[in-house]
């Protein structure tokens, strides 16, 4: 993850057209990138950063766990 120039394997590459700086961020398994990664991406070292829109949760994975089980049919 970071401001770069160069071509990745398992990366996602974004041209700020505002600023005309590129970036990299990985891509993690499942073909998923965080949110918080996009962070990183800003007019101003000041500025807050670029964070994700998704109304109606449609296209977003809240989680992964390994050791949770949810099944919301069962309301557990």
């Amino acid at each position: 993850m970071g401001e770069t120039g160069s071509e990745g394997g398992n990366t996602l590459s974004i041209r700020d057209n505002r600023t005309g700086r590129d970036y990299e961020i990985d891509i993690l398994e499942g073909d998923v990138i965080r949110s918080m990664d996009l962070r990183q991406i800003k007019v101003e070292d000041s500025d807050f950063g670029m964070m994700t829109y998704d109304p109606a949760f449609s296209n977003t994975a809240s989680t992964r766990s390994t050791i949770t089980y949810i099944d919301g049919g069962k309301g557990i």
